[in-house]
């Protein structure tokens, strides 16, 4: 047995153990431990089976259903938002929506969907399945067709949330749109008229839009995903043709994680407060002994390492989080350095 495999064997027993003896903190970090080795869905699967067969009172979770529509197949990630949820301490109960019938659940008041009446529902759609043309390698029907779908397809999108939000209380979450993989025209995309990257902006502006003017409806940035991953990993073509499932399942995780994010937040279990040492973490080197001008600290490396942490962090403090300090330095020395450093991005509040 490998040592992957042995450590995954000792993490399902672990796991076992510990939700037998309700001990969550144990079997939390048991989950983390199985969640952290490459075969993370099949992690899952096991982390799944063995929460659902833990009576409730056993595992104090905060509850929280889900409701996934969709364009494409979807349900391969359920295991993954469960085992994810159940290390944020959610126990989430999802429905999930006949296959690509998210417009006959959203405008039938009698649906599943609001029969199961979720806390947050998800809204997957691929631009492709919205507006085929935009996507397609060819222009059979002519590009000047396209400004036209778009814009029917924006339309649509506001049609829809507003009868989810007539409907429901729910959190509303939205996928974005990825532009396409391949523009057919290449580098001259835009340079007869609006190109498919523009185009899907546009779409992009327009879900936006909506999110700001309809409350409890946020923009899930989908794009942003498959852009970090990149998009000839992100997608899996022929997973996409047999079973249209065109998420590519060693991605999975990352959207699963980018959703619970979301559902970490709305059970009230988003992090507000960030502790933060100083020596060799807001700067390099030790104040007491390098002195302020010392230190490292400034435009050039390792000093310009530093002022994009603190800037990171101050981006952390303009969302809300409460910035603290823990450090043994001299109090007096460090109020002098927050407020006289020319490179300091953070300064006391």
């Amino acid at each position: 047995m490998t040592n992957d495999a042995s450590t995954a064997a000792e993490a399902r027993r672990a796991l076992r153990a510990a939700l037998d003896g309700g001990d969550l903190a144990g079997a939390t970090h048991a989950a983390r431990t199985l969640l952290s080795k490459p075969s993370q869905g099949a992690a899952a699967a096991f982390i799944r089976r063995a929460i659902e067969n833990t009576p409730a009172e056993r595992l104090p979770l905060a509850p929280l259903r889900v409701a996934l529509l969709s364009s494409f197949s979807i349900a391969f990630i359920h295991d993954l938002l469960i085992a994810l949820g159940f290390l944020e301490g959610l126990r989430l109960q999802i429905y999930q929506a006949g296959f690509s019938q998210f417009r006959q659940e959203i405008l039938s008041s009698d649906s599943g969907l609001y029969a199961f009446s979720p806390d947050a529902a998800v809204l997957a759609l691929e631009g492709k399945d919205l507006v085929p043309a935009l996507y397609a390698h060819d222009a059979p029907e002519g590009d000047d067709r396209l400004g036209p779908a778009v814009a029917e397809a924006g339309q649509e999108l506001g049609m829809l949330v507003k009868a989810f939000r007539e409907r429901s209380a729910a959190t509303l979450l939205v996928h974005n749109f990825a532009p396409p993989t391949w523009r057919r025209l290449g580098i001259l995309d835009g340079h007869l008229g609006p190109g498919q990257a523009e185009l899907v902006g546009m779409l992009n502006a327009e879900l936006a839009g909506l999110c700001r003017e309809t409350p409890g409806v946020y923009a899930v940035d989908y794009a942003g995903l498959v852009h970090r991953a990149g998009a000839l990993q992100w997608y899996d073509d022929r997973m996409d043709h047999y079973a249209k499932a065109p998420i590519g399942q060693a991605v999975l995780p990352q959207l699963a994680r980018e959703h619970v994010k979301f559902f970490r937040a709305l059970a009230g279990k988003a992090k507000k407060c960030l502790v933060l040492d100083l020596d060799n973490t807001l700067w390099g080197g030790i104040l007491g002994e390098d002195g302020p001008t010392g230190i490292q600290l400034g435009p050039d490396y390792p000093g310009s390492a530093y002022v994009g942490f603190q800037r990171a962090i101050r981006g952390l403090r303009q969302r809300g989080v409460i910035l603290a300090v823990a450090s043994k330095n001299n109090p007096d020395d460090v109020d002098d350095l927050l407020a006289t450093h020319p490179h300091m991005v953070l300064r006391q509040q």
